[in-house]
């Protein structure tokens, strides 16, 4: 392993968090070790049941819309912990810590789980935030090891939030871009099938990047929230 210290620009504050957290214990309750997460799952206040019923109503709606299982949120219902993560809805989902985000809240729960404490992942898709910029274009490692830039066209005027913006005519070229720069390989088909029914011309970057969330990570229990 690679110590934070060695890494460039890691803040004091966040170095003595993850190698001292006993000089920050006046500033947070507890430090992020396992064993202090499954020590606040079994000792936290439950929420108001009501709460519980309309947030998952909101959830399970939601969860339709994108062709995502449902079942976590029976768990959620009961009373479970929820772990979340969360980024901003990329093109093609965006920087790989997007996936490694999700993997970790995913490999969380299950440890949870494992220590008796029902836990379910979710994944907050950051929709109110308004750096079109940021999600109009994503790096690929093509077939010769370089990154390759693909883009599409979310410009507007307004700068509104990307959850009220659609994607055009140009999604589908930059779905070819991207695949015709991809080594060859028995995933490309899948591949293929994945980007083609999530990123479609007039959905919402939001809907697109939850669509092909919800395919990658069929299976794992994972809720998505907008």
């Amino acid at each position: 392993r690679i110590p934070f210290g060695s890494l460039p620009s890691n803040s004091a504050l966040f170095l003595d968090y993850v190698r001292d957290w006993s000089r920050l214990r006046k500033f947070y309750p507890q430090d992020y070790a396992i064993e202090s997460v499954i020590a606040f799952g079994r000792q936290r206040r439950a929420l108001d049941s009501s709460h519980r019923d309309r947030l998952c109503a909101a959830l399970s709606a939601q969860q339709k819309n994108w062709g995502n299982d449902a079942a976590a949120l029976e768990k959620l219902a009961r009373g479970a912990v929820a772990l979340i993560a969360g980024q901003q809805p990329g093109l093609f989902t965006g920087p790989n810590y997007t996936i490694l985000k999700t993997v970790t809240i995913i490999k969380l729960a299950k440890a949870l789980e494992q220590a008796g404490v029902p836990a379910v992942p979710v994944f907050w898709i950051a929709a109110e935030d308004h750096d079109y910029e940021e999600i109009e274009w994503a790096s690929v490692l093509d077939r010769d090891a370089n990154l390759r830039q693909i883009r599409v066209d979310l410009s507007n005027p307004e700068s509104s939030p990307v959850g009220l913006l659609s994607l055009h005519e140009d999604v589908n070229d930059a779905i070819s871009a991207c695949l015709a720069g991809l080594p060859e390989s028995e995933f490309m088909g899948r591949v293929r099938g994945v980007l083609e029914s999530a990123y479609r011309p007039e959905s919402s970057p939001v809907d697109a990047f939850a669509r092909m969330m919800a395919q990658l990570f069929q299976g794992t229990g994972l809720i998505i929230a907008n």
